[in-house]
């Protein structure tokens, strides 16, 4: 359906299939748009692939197939999109584990005096307590994703 954006737009957006009278859409996994008509009885009578018409091409074919226009004061209102929340970046144990491994490879260049052995101690030391902390870090968010998921805050 994506390729077929003439057709996602007058199935899916307010202000096309929507304002027609007795005019339904139902998705089907895996099958191309059709306007599938039916008579009184339910039988099918017509079959109409819509993979080439615009929009505006669809709507045409839909009132000269009879289908009328809902009159603007009678249609229900169009829905209001929600507002998505804006993407959060989480901690995680890889970035926890990359700064770490960046930190213990800068420790393991070679070391050629007592000043810079305690220098690698010390990088080593931050790095592991860095790698302790995001640990933390990221278990509290998950038990706070998890706890929040469950409706226990």
């Amino acid at each position: 359906m994506n390729k077929l954006k003439e057709v996602k737009r007058f199935i899916k957006d307010p202000g096309h299939a929507d304002i027609y009278e007795n005019l339904s859409v139902n998705f089907i996994k895996g099958h191309n748009p059709d306007l599938v008509l039916f008579d009184d009885s339910g039988a099918e009578v017509e079959r109409i692939e819509l993979n080439a018409l615009t929009t505006e091409e669809i709507h045409a074919l839909v009132l000269q197939k009879g289908f009328a226009v809902i009159p603007e004061d009678q249609r229900p209102p169009a829905p209001v999109p929600a507002e998505e929340p804006p993407p959060v970046q989480m901690p995680t144990l890889a970035h926890a584990e990359r700064a770490a491994a960046m930190a213990q490879a800068a420790a393991a260049a070679k070391v050629k005096s007592d000043a810079a052995k305690a220098a690698k101690e010390k990088i080593e030391a931050a790095a592991a307590a860095a790698q302790a902390a995001a640990r933390a870090a990221v278990e509290q968010v998950r038990a706070q994703t998890t706890a929040e998921a469950t409706g226990e805050l």
